[in-house]
């Protein structure tokens, strides 16, 4: 009898097609729908055996007894790190003979739950392996990719328009009414970037394929007291690349009413963020008449490495170092300039800092909160602290090449940009004439929850996010011509990025 594995084995090397794989598997649930026995050790068996073995694996890792690892432990928090769990699972694959995904270790955080998946979904090869006696045990109905029957955290179905009716479960909770109010234009938009001085000569430098990578400048910081290529876990940096915006030292104080004092204490994030906002909103055809408006103002901001900068090199606090480098004055000095009334808020959420500004600008225009909305995010690495920090977790790319979704792939490049859209009730933008770049349909926002460690991204999380996001817009995911990735260029990020994309996907395809 033709096995399931062995169907499922075939599909996927394309030997059968899906027709025909579904045929072989009707007949072999037909054939195991009559009574006939498995042999196979029992489940509990196999699991506690598979969590010895691993209590003997991750006490190699940590040089310590097989008997002093707890099963119920987070294996972070038993001392291991990312790069030694992403080694442990190719060890096990290599033993075991099976194929696991690199994340598997931070979908399952302990040996409690890791064993009793393996034990489900690699029976035959451990039992094997470790030597399991079997004994016989009635067939359980047939799961596959190709005929699931596991309950989904959201079933859909797709209306005659194309659209997606949902009905949530416990899992992403009830749909927010408040979502299905107006879509949102995008009016204007402005910024500098890595070697571009605006939008357009930054898309010319990707359409021509253009390096913008280069050594950290002397206008930035002086990183060669920090260098050192073959440093690891030091106060060290081991990276010396990055995307850099030129002319970081220049500004037009008078134009925005500042005096030269003032804006040498100032942030070059914020004094940069002005400027871009003005030509944001001379993009959107307002220019000055953005003054005296109902604006809301959202910015996305991590990073002050102007004010540590300072700081280490024994500067004096002066009156103007809070309104020049707090973290708020980057919302509140542009909504001060241009007189707007509206929302006006900093936000810090590490990597995902401007989307979450684009998100929150969204849901006050939805909610009526504000008549516009700039959406900004700000990045310049103008101190060694960040370098060192992230060189002292291994997080930096040596080759200074950030190698996404490749076996290349050692580490990010960090690169600096200020940029910003001017956002509009879609409706109201139609009404008023304005030039429409672009609708955004839907948003959201979730955290990860408990993970491996803090920093560890969350398969889950970001899986819900995702399908959040969908039914935030009301779109059938099958329409998606294009995903812009994260795409870290680490060992575990991008595994866990592509893994969590597929996982969203597969809930409705």
């Amino acid at each position: 009898m033709v096995t399931i594995k062995t169907i499922i084995q075939k599909y996927k090397a394309k030997e059968i097609t899906k027709d025909q794989a579904l045929d072989l598997l009707d007949q072999a649930k037909a054939q195991t729908a009559v009574g006939p026995t498995l042999t196979t050790p029992k489940p509990e068996i196999l699991a506690d055996a598979i969590k010895q073995y691993l209590a003997r694996k991750l006490g190699h890792v940590l040089a310590i007894e097989a008997g002093e690892i707890s099963a119920t432990k987070n294996f972070m928090d038993l001392g291991i790190d990312s790069i030694q769990l992403i080694t442990l699972v190719r060890d096990i694959e290599a033993e075991i003979g099976i194929e696991l995904y690199p994340t598997l270790l931070f979908e399952h955080q302990n040996a409690d739950t890791l064993s009793l998946f393996m034990a489900q979904e690699y029976r035959d090869e451990f039992s094997a392996f470790l030597k399991i006696d079997a004994e016989p045990k009635h067939a359980e109905p047939i799961h596959s990719p190709l005929n699931p029957q596991r309950e989904q955290p959201l079933t859909a179905s797709v209306s005659t328009n194309g659209r997606l009716k949902t009905q949530p479960d416990q899992v992403l909770g009830p749909i927010n009414q408040a979502e299905t109010l107006g879509d949102i234009a995008v009016i204007g938009m402005a910024g500098v970037f890595p070697k571009s001085s605006n939008i357009a000569r930054f898309w010319q430098n990707l359409y021509q394929k253009t390096n913008l990578i280069t050594e950290i400048p002397t206008d930035h910081f002086d990183y060669k007291p920090w260098y050192d290529p073959q440093a690891r876990g030091e106060d060290k940096m081991y990276c010396k690349w990055g995307g850099f915006i030129d002319d970081v030292d220049k500004f037009d104080a008078a134009f925005f009413n500042i005096s030269p004092r003032e804006a040498a204490l100032m942030d070059p994030q914020l004094r940069y963020l002005l400027q871009v906002l003005y030509h944001t909103a001379e993009d959107a055809g307002y220019g000055p008449n953005i003054r005296s408006t109902n604006t809301g103002v959202y910015v996305g901001v991590c990073s002050h490495d102007y004010a540590q900068e300072m700081t280490r090199q024994g500067k004096k606090v002066q009156a103007h170092d809070g309104t020049g480098n707090a973290a708020t004055m980057l919302a509140n000095r542009p909504s001060f300039y241009f007189n707007l009334t509206g929302p006006s808020l900093a936000l810090d959420s590490a990597c995902s800092s401007s989307l979450y500004a684009l998100h929150a600008a969204y849901q006050a225009l939805r909610a009526g909160e504000c008549e516009m909305a700039f959406a900004a995010g700000t990045n310049m690495l103008l101190s060694s602290v960040h370098y060192r920090y992230f060189c002292s977790i291994g997080a930096l790319s040596p080759s200074g090449r950030c190698h996404t979704f490749d076996k290349r792939a050692d580490g990010y490049v960090p690169g600096e940009t200020v940029a910003a859209v001017l956002l509009k009730p879609l409706r109201k933008a139609v009404q008023d004439g304005d030039h429409i770049y672009g609708v955004m349909k839907g948003s959201a926002v979730r955290h990860g929850g408990y993970t491996p460690s803090i920093t560890a991204p969350s398969v889950d999380g970001e899986a819900n996010v995702l399908l959040s996001a969908w039914r935030a817009a009301d779109l059938n995911p099958e329409t998606l011509g294009y995903i812009e990735a994260h795409g870290t260029g680490t060992q575990l990020g991008d595994p866990v990025e592509i893994e969590a994309l597929q996982k969203a996907f597969r809930t409705y395809t």
